[in-house]
This record gives C-alpha cells, sequence and structure tokens, in this order.
C-alpha cells in the first residue's frame, strides 16, 4: 500500500511540473471557430469537475489518469 501511495505521489508531481505552464491562458490562432473553442472549454472544465469529484470520493487514480491523458493531448 505504501508503495502505491509513493508511486502516486511521484506521478503528480511530475504532473504539476507539466500542469503549471499549460494554465496560462492561449491566445486564439485566428484560425480556430468559436464553437471550437467553446468545445474545447467545456471539455477542459468537465475534466476538472471529474477530477475534482474523483479526489472527493478518494479515487485519485482515475483523477491521475484523466490529467494524464488531458496532457498527453
Amino acid at each position: 500500500m505504501a508503495q502505491s501511495h509513493a508511486s502516486l505521489v511521484e506521478r503528480l508531481l511530475g504532473l504539476a511540473e507539466v500542469i503549471e505552464p499549460a494554465r496560462r491562458p492561449k491566445r486564439p490562432s485566428g484560425g480556430e471557430s468559436i464553437a471550437a473553442r467553446v468545445e474545447a472549454l467545456a471539455t477542459r472544465l468537465a475534466d476538472d469537475a471529474r477530477v475534482k469529484a474523483y479526489e472527493i470520493v478518494g479515487n485519485r487514480e482515475r483523477a491521475v489518469s484523466i490529467m494524464e491523458r488531458r496532457l498527453g493531448a
């Protein structure tokens, strides 16, 4: 059990290093439609809500997998 917690903490630390720079707002490129930008924002907000919900119920593995998927995109 302690090994899994240590592994989770290491993964979260790695994600934290990537997340902070990714949080800076991106300027629209002009080529994206408003609908595409709204859809992307809605998807991001839904992911944020899922991550928070999984953290609240104690399912950190699912929360981490969402963050990893989003960072890999």
